[in-house]
C-alpha cells in the first residue's frame, strides 16, 4: 500500500524552495549593498588612502651615497 500524501509533499517542497530563494535573494542583496557602499559611498575615502599609499621619492645627496 502507498500512504504517501503527494499534496503535502508538494506543499512542503514549495515552501522550502521559497525559503531557499528568499535566502539567496537576501545574500545577493547584502552583497549588492556592500558593493554600493564600497564603490559609491566610500569612494572618496578609499581614493584618499590610495593616493597616500604612493611610492614617495626621497632625494639623497651624492656625498651621502657610498663609493663603489
Amino acid at each position: 500500500m502507498n500512504f504517501r500524501n503527494f499534496q503535502a509533499e508538494e506543499k512542503l517542497f514549495a515552501r522550502r524552495a521559497a525559503i531557499a530563494f528568499a535566502l539567496v535573494c537576501l545574500c545577493f542583496t547584502i552583497l549588492g549593498v556592500n558593493l554600493f557602499r564600497l564603490q559609491v559611498r566610500d569612494h572618496g575615502y578609499y581614493q584618499t588612502r590610495s593616493n597616500q599609499n604612493d611610492i614617495k621619492m626621497i632625494p639623497i645627496a651624492p656625498d651621502a651615497r657610498a663609493d663603489l
